[in-house]
């Protein structure tokens, strides 16, 4: 669906620079005598610039440097607009570049090394004991499913004085199969991270947010609304989402209950399309399965996202020939008597093309640090 706000939004801006970017073109020269129009703009003054005066470097460069060198400086309007002309272009693409790698970490990092299971199935609230049991017994008759293990998925929230996060509270059935499907570790050193009765794991991002370090004791809300303190242990590796982890005994020691198992998380045999298509199927006709979720969907979204990375990539590459194109063409043209007068000097058709590229050249590598610094 169309955001009729942000098209109207981003309509009115691109007509408000191009209009401001026109007025401010014109306004000079539609204020100009006729007849003053019709005669050619004399040439700027000659100044001295700075380098100049720095004696034992400016002897050292060749006449065709010191040049290049005044005509940079000479025309400040054309090097501030080359400059950021390209920096802005060069900060796109270290953008799109640097977006495309994250983008990777997360299907590499996240769904590789961090979660490792490939697929998560919803279990009703009105699922009883005896339908589970059916549940775990059909699941170990099907094929493509490697391993599998009940989880507790719950809703919750993290809080201190600094500020608060919502979680995704997850809970273990069996403790010494945990490191099966989701690994603990930490960013710096990636040491290992165990689940223990004492305390909970927290994601990184959620801690950073409400400024909780290992050994600190937060507030925790789970989804019944009840709030109690708990005791951070350890702080793990994460990327997408914020989660607590934590035992079955220590959930039921904050808050006097054990919840019931509402997720299945599966390792599979085989993770074509095909395949999952077929698995999912079989699935949903399971009493007491209220869904099926396969890691692949997020593999498929991020490959979606590196097209608009590409698009962004080639659009920045063609700003910046067409950047480079017209301030080239704008400069040759209020050169040409300039570039008309050194022919007759003697200079060669390759000379003269030098004496414009030369400086072209300069800028572009000035606008690309700018724009790596900016991207």
């Amino acid at each position: 669906t169309i955001d009729i706000k942000l098209a109207i939004s981003i309509t009115l801006i691109a007509i408000l620079v191009t209009t401001v970017s026109a007025y401010t073109a014109c306004k000079k020269e539609l204020m100009e005598e006729p007849s003053a129009l019709m005669r050619p703009k004399a040439p700027k003054n000659g100044k001295r610039i700075l380098l100049e005066r720095i004696d034992f470097i400016w002897k050292r460069l060749s006449f065709i440097s010191k040049v290049t060198l005044r005509n940079i400086f000479r025309y400040k309007k054309r090097f501030l607009m080359t400059v950021l002309g390209i920096a802005g272009c060069t900060a796109l693409l270290v953008t799109g570049f640097g977006i495309k790698d994250s983008i990777q970490m997360i299907v590499s990092g996240q769904y590789g090394e961090l979660l490792k299971y490939d697929m998560e199935i919803s279990i009703s609230n009105k699922t009883t004991d005896s339908e589970i049991k059916d549940m775990a017994s059909k699941l170990n008759k099907t094929k493509n499913i490697k391993e599998y293990e009940f989880f507790v998925y719950e809703n919750g929230e993290v809080k201190t004085n600094e500020g608060s996060e919502d979680v995704n509270i997850v809970i273990p059935d069996d403790l010494n199969k945990f490191n099966d499907f989701i690994h603990l570790r930490q960013r710096v050193g990636h040491k290992k991270i165990n689940l223990k009765d004492d305390g909970l794991v927290l994601s990184e991002k959620a801690a950073r947010v409400i400024g909780a370090s290992v050994g600190d004791t937060i507030k925790l809300k789970n989804s019944d609304n009840i709030t109690v303190e708990a005791k951070v242990s350890d702080i793990t590796e994460n990327y997408i989402s914020h989660y607590a982890y934590m035992t079955k005994n220590y959930y039921n020691k904050l808050f006097n209950n054990i919840p019931s198992n509402n997720k299945v998380l599966g390792i599979l045999n085989r993770t074509s399309s095909k395949e999952e298509d077929k698995l999912s199927k079989e699935l949903i006709n399971i009493d007491g399965v209220s869904g099926v979720v396969f890691n692949t969907v997020f593999s498929n979204t991020i490959k979606n996202l590196n097209y608009v990375v590409l698009i962004m990539i080639i659009s920045a590459g063609s700003l910046a020939f067409v950047v480079l194109y017209n301030l080239t063409n704008v400069n040759i043209s209020e050169r040409i008597r300039e570039i008309a007068t050194i022919k007759v000097l003697g200079f060669y058709d390759g000379e003269t093309a030098a004496y414009i590229y030369r400086e072209n050249i300069i800028l572009t590598i000035v606008g690309i640090i700018v724009g790596l610094i900016m991207g």
